[in-house]
């Protein structure tokens, strides 16, 4: 639909007016081109309206007149004149007709986007508009008596009435008959004020009277009306003779112009007219009693005397106004400032329009003008309280432009409300939330007189993007605002103290990951409805890199843990950090072999050296895994099984998942029973040392013992408790001393050349206090220190190395000797090991068990035997149990071995039989 399309639908006036009417009617654009027609093109030429658009008019008028047509379109000036063309138009048949056409400008919007033409046959159609006329005046009847309008004409000189139309009853209260028999009727019901302006008195009449008068009669049941009368009069030798006329009840009118006269005293509104002709302001009483301006018993005043009473600044604006509404047919409406005589400067708003005589030239403005003074007042006060309020203020049209908005928009948004009335509010919208405030736009456009309230992040005018709460409230049907109201403020700061308050209470500070209580709060919503998989991940001897090398260490290993974690789940899981060194992850409708590999993933990628201020860390996790509903439908008892599962991980050898069994609540409860005697027997020293001898490989002799505990249950299951109880160190501290106190005893014995190994658990390494533990048992035993061998596994030494060289220094100092064991198992690293200071290598069992032909671990071995001749330490194999496993590391130069081809470890009093045994072959040979 184009623009006139769109004028002449939705302006009803217009729309009926043009389709409605009998005679033809054409609006053209400035190109001459036919955009409308209504039906009676097909009387006329025989055309249908469909036949017509879009055609250019030259087509349908004679060649020899379209001239008079072209230069009016071409006509540049935006104010152009109505005017009158005759020409000759082709019908259906291609002949031509005589008409009449009257051309008139089509505004919009101050712009004159086309012409509305009228046209009128000639009098060649005569007889088709006699008939036509003939309509008008059944048409006119009706209208008469629709609207109760007497029609009547009288003869003067001889003082009777020749007509009276049938509404006289209506107008008049007496009947049309009654007005033919008794034509003095008229003296009888006027009113005495009024009947000196009566015709029939003797025939005197002003010019005045006789074209438009009004007059008050008294009904048949004495009521009083008012009457007012259009009048055509008919002179003959300057005598008036005739008098035809249309009279109407206007007493309702007259109430309501009263009415309206009180209301205009009492609500500071008065009335005006200004004749242009003349210059003259016609004023109702009101008007400068309303200005202040003396009156002195005048009813008009010149001009001037007006404009010198305006506020100078407002003089320019009043007359654009003025020249508005005469040019361009606009109504006249203005506000200004009145200088008062006695009240100083008040507000005044005036509204009119512009009268047109019969060549459509202006000839009076007329309208009302009203004191808003007070108004301005709240206006001012309401515009400053917008102007200082931290929110926007701001309104768009229906088409969503920006037509006002607060200053305040600077502060938010950054932009000046210059730069922003006549805009599209799009434009402010990032691109990815474009579509939905074009909804939202539509919801707001479809519930008028609603207040609707949207979070929406709008553009600054740096480009970054602020939250922004909106409240939008449909006022498009409010006089005076016609658009929609906008009020927001930016939340931006508040969002992020909402989303810190949210990261305080569902995620974790170090890792950002969500926390326990994110956790529950979604698996409550999901618990009995959705099938889930929970995983329990504990990592392995992280608590030592925390006690090694401070927590700064901890935390960064956490978040490279953390990261390796996330990118080991899927889009929709969930890994949460739930403790110190705790995790749980979610998985959402996972199968069994999923979790199978996505646990298999968070292993592998744990595995691998962490590398923090250039020293590596290493760390695995234990993975208890339980599903719901199978394992249970509420979150405790599914949290409490990957839990058991866990613990069974992390006491079956850790570095490793498994799947929750109801078995295994079994072996909590085993944990729990070992736990509660572990107290108890560390109370009472409840404990055993086994010691297994160490054989010189040269001279097939005891070179000394290492002291293993004992106890009722086996080490591998009691010891990793003691760790994680914090027990380790009371319980190697009587190893230590118990062991060196055995040791002694042996010495003074005979067996002088004994070495006694001990164990050492990694807690105890970390112990500051352990170097000089050692040196107090020692001295304590009065036993050699270089005779006090010290074991320590390759997998502890590498922990943390820093650390590990450190102890090793301070031990050294001492005098014991260091043995790393398990050698070749662990994360071996030559840049370190060649830095520690140690005595003795052994080579663990699990590369011995594999000694045989064509075996690659042969040269693993033979590698690792050069290596200690090469750092200048004593080798040891251990786990030794065939002649052909002790042929070959004879053959290959290694030291000392042990193992069960010659003794498993023994109490004390079995090891003293393998020593006296020892020292009777010593005497028989």
């Amino acid at each position: 639909m184009n623009m006139i399309e769109y004028l002449v639908t939705e302006d009803l006036i217009l729309h009926y007016f043009f389709n409605e009417c009998k005679d033809m009617m054409f609006i053209i654009d400035r190109q001459g081109k036919i955009q409308l027609v209504n039906d009676a093109s097909r009387t006329i030429l025989g055309l249908t309206p469909k036949e017509l658009i879009h055609t250019s008019l030259s087509a349908h008028i004679h060649p020899g007149d379209y001239h008079l047509w072209e230069n009016h379109l071409q006509l540049e000036d935006e104010v152009l004149p109505a005017v009158n063309v005759e020409c000759r138009l082709k019908q259906a048949d291609r002949t031509y007709i005589k008409v009449f056409a009257c051309l008139s400008p089509l505004y919009f919007q101050e712009q004159i986007i086309g012409f509305f033409v009228y046209f009128t046959p000639d009098l060649s159609y005569q007889s088709h508009y006699e008939h036509k006329i003939q309509e008008t005046q059944e048409l006119l009847k009706d209208i008469t008596d629709e609207l109760e309008i007497a029609i009547w004409a009288a003869d003067i000189s001889n003082r009777e009435v020749l007509y009276m139309s049938e509404n006289a009853i209506k107008v008049f209260g007496f009947s049309s008959i009654e007005f033919y028999n008794k034509p003095e009727i008229w003296f009888g019901i006027m009113h005495q004020e009024d009947l000196r302006d009566s015709f029939f008195k003797e025939g005197e009449s002003s010019e005045q009277a006789l074209k438009n008068r009004e007059y008050r009669i008294f009904t048949p049941s004495g009521e009083i009306r008012w009457i007012r009368e259009k009048l055509k009069p008919t002179f003959k030798n300057d005598k008036l003779i005739r008098l035809d006329g249309l009279s109407m009840d206007i007493t309702e009118q007259k109430k309501t112009y009263e009415h309206i006269t009180n209301v205009q005293r009492m609500g500071d509104v008065a009335n005006w007219e200004y004749n242009i002709t003349t210059n003259l302001i016609k004023y109702s009483p009101e008007l400068w009693e309303l200005l202040g301006v003396p009156t002195e018993g005048k009813q008009s005043v010149n001009s001037k005397v007006f404009w010198e009473k305006v506020y100078p600044e407002d003089v320019p604006l009043v007359r654009k106004a003025y020249r508005e509404a005469l040019v361009k047919n606009h109504l006249f409406d203005a506000d200004f400032r009145f200088d008062q005589p006695t009240d100083g400067i008040k507000y005044f708003s005036a509204q009119g329009y512009v009268v047109r005589n019969e060549k459509n030239e202006p000839v009076e403005l007329i309208g009302v003008i009203k004191c808003i003074t007070e108004q301005k007042k709240k206006e001012v006060q309401l515009y400053k309280l917008i102007e200082h309020s931290f929110d926007v203020i701001a309104i768009i049209n229906p088409m969503g432009y920006f037509t006002y908005i607060s200053l305040s928009v600077e502060t938010i948004l950054g932009f000046h409300p210059s730069d922003v009335v006549g805009r599209h509010f799009s434009e402010f919208v990032p691109t990815l939330y474009f579509e939905t405030a074009i909804n939202d736009f539509q919801k707001v456009l479809d519930l008028p007189k609603r207040t609707l309230l949207f979070e929406m992040p709008l553009l600054h005018v740096d480009g970054s993007v602020r939250d922004i709460e909106i409240s939008v409230t449909n006022l498009i049907d409010e006089w005076g605002i016609e658009g929609i109201v906008l009020n927001y403020r930016d939340i931006t700061e508040k969002k992020k103290a909402d989303q810190l308050i949210n990261d305080l209470a569902y995620r974790d500070s170090l890792t950002h990951l969500p926390n326990r209580a994110f956790v529950t709060e979604v698996l409550e919503k999901i618990v009995g409805s959705e099938q889930f998989v929970l995983m329990f991940i504990d990592l392995d001897r992280f608590k030592i890199i925390n006690d090694t090398d401070g927590h700064l260490v901890g935390d960064l290993a956490l978040l490279e843990i953390a990261n390796r974690m996330r990118a080991c789940v899927r889009k929709d899981d969930i890994l949460a950090r739930i403790g110190g060194d705790e995790f749980l992850c979610v998985l959402k409708k996972a199968t069994k072999d999923e979790t199978k590999t996505i646990a298999t993933r968070i292993l592998s990628v744990l595995e691998q050296p962490i590398s923090i201020y250039d020293k590596n860390y290493f760390v695995t996790s234990s993975i208890g895994i339980s599903f719901s509903p199978e394992d249970g439908i509420d979150i405790e008892t599914l949290i409490k099984k990957a839990d058991t599962a866990m613990y069974v991980v992390k006491h079956s050898g850790k570095n490793n998942y498994l799947f929750f069994h109801p078995d295994m609540e079994k072996e909590i409860q085993k944990r729990s029973t070992i736990e509660r005697e572990l107290r108890a027997s560390l109370q009472e020293k409840d404990f055993r040392i086994f010691y297994q001898p160490k054989i010189d490989t040269a001279t097939n002799q005891i070179q000394g013992f290492e002291a293993l505990i004992r106890w009722k249950y086996p080490p591998d299951v009691f010891i990793p408790i003691a760790e994680e109880l914090g027990l380790i160190n009371e319980i190697g501290a009587w190893v230590l001393e118990e062991s060196i106190r055995q040791l002694k005893v042996w010495h003074e014995a005979g067996h002088q050349h004994l070495v006694l190994c001990i164990n050492v658990s990694y807690y105890q390494l970390n112990n500051r206090e352990f170097p000089e533990l050692v040196k107090t048992c020692i001295h304590k035993g009065s036993i050699e220190p270089s005779l006090i061998e010290l074991e320590i596994t390759e997998s502890m030494a590498m922990q943390n190395a820093e650390m590990t060289k450190g102890v090793f220094s301070r031990l050294n100092e001492i005098g014991v000797r260091i043995a790393i064991d398990d050698f070749g198992t662990g994360f071996s690293s030559l840049s370190y090991l060649q830095d520690f200071t140690f005595d003795t290598l052994k080579i663990d069992k699990s590369f011995i068990g594999k000694i045989g032909p064509c075996s690659k671990t042969n040269y693993i071995i033979q590698a690792l035997i050069t290596l200690s001749e090469a750092l200048n330490v004593i080798v040891v194999a251990e786990g030794v149990e065939t002649e052909e496993q002790l042929e070959f590391i004879k053959e290959n130069g290694c030291d000392l071995w042990q193992g069960y081809l010659f003794s498993e470890p023994l109490p004390v009093d079995e090891a003293n039989m393998l020593l006296e045994a020892e020292n009777n072959r010593k005497d028989e040979s």
